[in-house]
């Protein structure tokens, strides 16, 4: 019985004193690149750049206090060896980065973060654009799965034209 099953899950919850929160995975359905280019052109005579991560320094991604080597990945070098991601620097700071959390199977796990002061201004979409051109050119699918209450992820992700495919409970 499903009804029993939920209510079962969210007695554990409470007794490990955890939460049970809906997650959502998306596909790529078909790229989309406007949203991209907008924030292209509005940035345009800004210093921009973005670094593939082995051009990175640890330290340049400290400042995102994400944890990739401790959660993901064993090491900043396996990271930087068998990971991919960009970082977007404004002005020479970090701001934003897209990277991959995993990746087995030609199947990537993708991940974004901007530093709050950056946030909703759309620049996680210039390394965003250049992580999923990677992904494609070396024939790696790009997954993105999300907690359902983030929002503002999931709006990046269906303008780029992903689309939900299944929620589950984590």
């Amino acid at each position: 019985d499903p009804t029993k099953r939920i209510e079962n899950l969210f007695m554990a919850s409470s007794i490990l004193k955890c939460w049970i929160r809906k997650r959502i995975r998306l596909n790529l359905k078909n790229k989309n690149y406007k949203f991209y280019q907008t924030v292209q052109r509005l940035y345009r005579k800004q210093n921009i750049i973005t670094k593939f991560i082995s051009n990175v320094r640890k330290e340049d991604l400290d400042i995102f206090d994400l944890g990739i080597f401790k959660k993901y990945w064993s090491s900043f070098e396996e990271f930087k060896s068998k990971g991919a991601g960009y970082v977007l620097y404004l002005n020479n700071k970090p701001v934003s980065i897209a990277y991959t959390v995993a990746v087995a199977f030609k199947n990537a796990e993708l991940d974004v973060y901007t530093i709050p002061e950056y946030r909703s201004s759309g620049l996680i979409a210039i390394p965003l654009k250049d992580l999923l051109d990677y992904l494609d050119l070396t024939g790696i699918n790009a997954d993105w799965d999300v907690f359902a209450d983030n929002t503002s992820s999931i709006k990046l992700a269906e303008a780029f034209g992903y689309v939900p495919y299944f929620y589950y409970n984590f």
